[in-house]
């Protein structure tokens, strides 16, 4: 009963925080949600019990667009991946072609958390192949609607090239 109320509280929180918009660090907003293991069942059950789902609340920091914090669901976050991209970028990506992407505040460890609870729900954090191209595809656009140079151009195919 102790960890089904510690469950409800933090959700509750976690919520009420975003929904509020408190000067609280994203990443101690997620550690209150990223329940993983035998007990995170009790926190999904209180996701419920708030009027939400693990699959469709916004508790996921994401990439901040236009200086606004943006919480995402699980449902609809992507992470992006690893490398070096100098056009390609997670934060113009997510600018450009408004997608949800999870924030640099999630170190590792948060982020194999996040990539569990995905897993609870049957859900992949990786974009699809698919996404990748109709990314791609919209960030092409801005890059032409912005008339950047060949050289960024060049730059984005080579970026293109390393995308999995």
């Amino acid at each position: 009963m102790l960890i089904e109320a510690a469950a409800e509280a933090c959700v509750v929180s976690a919520l009420s925080i975003i929904e509020r918009k408190l000067s609280v660090p994203a990443q101690a907003v997620f550690d209150l949600i990223a329940w993983t293991g035998i007990e995170a069942a009790k926190l999904d059950h209180a996701l419920v019990g708030a009027g939400s789902t693990i699959r469709g609340a916004k508790i996921i920091p994401a990439i901040r667009v236009e200086g606004a914090d943006v919480w995402s669901s699980v449902s609809e976050i992507s992470v992006w991946p690893e490398g070096q991209f100098s056009v390609l970028k997670a934060s113009e990506v997510a600018r450009y072609v408004c997608v949800d992407l999870v924030s640099s505040v999630l170190d590792q460890g948060r982020l194999g958390r996040l990539e569990q609870i995905a897993a609870r729900v049957y859900l992949t954090l990786k974009p699809s192949q698919d996404q990748f191209a109709e990314w791609t595809e919209g960030f092409s656009r801005s890059l032409l609607e912005r008339k950047v140079a060949p050289r960024t151009w060049s730059r984005f195919y080579d970026d293109v090239a390393n995308l999995r």
